[in-house]
């Protein structure tokens, strides 16, 4: 289970990374992200936690946090590509460029929430993803070696992304597209909040979760 979940995480970047459809970019990064969930899942039969570390109950709270970061994120992002595709009437990225000289204010929350899924420092991705891996590591450190790939794929794609649609000249068809308003950003500042809020203070968040998962933990290890 292990194995197929690490073709999984590998498998949704690259298919990710040859889409021309934002959507369906989003989509297979998904795919892509709800792999690490998955790995961090199966990784618990994997082998048991090394003295002094309960790494079962670290890859857990990771998963967790990971659906709702990935939630988070993931919704944030399909809102940003329909404003898009509303104002721009396609959703093909191969048909942008150089939109961060036209749409600064849309280039802060797209790139906000990006990073957050490709596991910037301070932002909720990363604290799922950290979490996973190091419990992942402890309980089977071979696979987890090889998932680090998928954490460089997934990067490879996401920075796809930025580069087509922000960097590079502007194309002339797309230079007089209207930024979204200040409405429209304070609409999706509730995500953005979050989004750094778990990335800043994990703790606050994985307290929730804590008692389950000490539960399950215990379970388990029965």
């Amino acid at each position: 289970m292990l194995a197929f979940a690490l073709i999984t995480l590998l498998w949704g970047a690259f298919i990710a990374l040859r889409q021309r459809d934002l959507k369906r970019v989003l989509a297979y990064s998904s795919l892509n992200h709800v792999a690490y969930c998955m790995f961090g899942i199966f990784a618990l039969g994997a082998a048991v936690s090394p003295e002094g570390m309960n790494a079962p109950a670290i890859a857990v709270q990771g998963v967790i946090l990971q659906m709702f970061a990935h939630g988070i994120g993931i919704s944030g992002l399909f809102y940003a590509v329909g404003k898009l595709e509303a104002v721009a009437g396609s959703r093909d990225i191969h048909e942008f460029g150089g939109l961060g000289s036209v749409m600064p204010r849309y280039v802060f929350v797209f790139g906000l929430l990006v990073f957050s899924s490709l596991g910037l420092p301070f932002l909720a991705g990363f604290a799922a993803e950290i979490l996973i891996f190091t419990g992942a590591f402890a309980l089977a450190p071979w696979h987890t070696g090889l998932a680090l790939l998928g954490l460089l794929a997934t990067a490879v794609f996401l920075l796809n992304i930025l580069q087509r649609l922000f960097t590079g000249p502007v194309n002339p068809d797309r230079s007089g597209m209207a930024d979204i308003s200040f409405r429209e950003v304070l609409y999706i500042s509730p995500l953005l909040v979050l989004t750094v809020w778990i990335g800043v203070f994990p703790d606050a968040w994985l307290a929730f979760s804590a008692p389950f998962v000490e539960s399950f933990t215990i379970l388990i290890s029965q």
